[in-house]
């Protein structure tokens, strides 16, 4: 059976289509397919095997994610932080604003006021703490699963003064079924840090009743 492959004029028989018998091979890949040569043994009998291209399978839009009562992640955050600010007096009297809310991140912005100073007339440390801590808490709950902090630390990097305005900047370094780790940043109106916090939370596993 004459067949022309790879511009070569070849000639010989079809002697099947299992290429577990073959002991050489060539092949090419056309607009249609791939086209295979092999040479079965010292007989030279050569079969011509042709394989059709797969059709491309069209992409399919990922579905979105979908949580408690069929929220999205973005809402569920927001109703999530809601409920907590709602019940969190602490964070209201430190005068907390919510700029940005998002799975697992978190902005916050405060203004330092006087009955918030030490001794040495400027904030009490407690103070960034506290601010950093609230950012802590809504970006780890944001998922809709209960989490509290277990362990946090803090780097005092600039002094704050009355009338300084803050913002907290909380952002998920790792999170697990049972433990995540947040960063957060504590930045001046001028953009400079003036803390830096981490901490870790334990996930309960219990899910937030909105």
């Amino acid at each position: 059976m004459p067949f022309q492959y790879a511009g070569d004029h070849m000639s010989g028989e079809v002697v099947g289509t299992d290429r577990r018998q073959a002991t050489g091979k060539c092949a090419d890949r056309g607009p249609n397919g791939v086209d295979e040569v092999y040479v079965h043994g010292s007989s030279g009998k050569v079969a011509n095997l042709h394989f059709p291209l797969k059709a491309a399978h069209p992409k399919r839009p990922r579905p979105s994610v979908t949580y408690l009562g069929g929220m999205e992640a973005q809402q569920l955050a927001e109703k999530v932080v809601e409920r907590m600010y709602s019940h969190d007096p602490f964070s209201r009297w430190l005068g907390i604003e919510r700029l940005r809310v998002g799975p697992g991140a978190c902005s916050l912005r405060m203004r330092v006021r006087e009955e918030m100073l030490n001794g040495f007339g400027i904030a009490h440390g407690g103070i960034c703490y506290a601010l950093a801590d609230s950012a802590l808490a809504f970006a780890a709950n944001s998922h809709g699963t209960q989490a509290v902090s277990i362990e946090t630390s803090i780097t005092h990097t600039r002094p704050v003064n009355v009338n300084d305005v803050l913002m907290a900047t909380a952002e998920e370094v790792n999170k697990g079924k049972r433990f995540a780790t947040y960063h957060v940043r504590i930045t001046d109106a001028d953009g400079r840090a003036v803390a830096l916090f981490k901490g870790t939370v334990f996930r309960n596993g219990l899910s937030w009743e909105l």
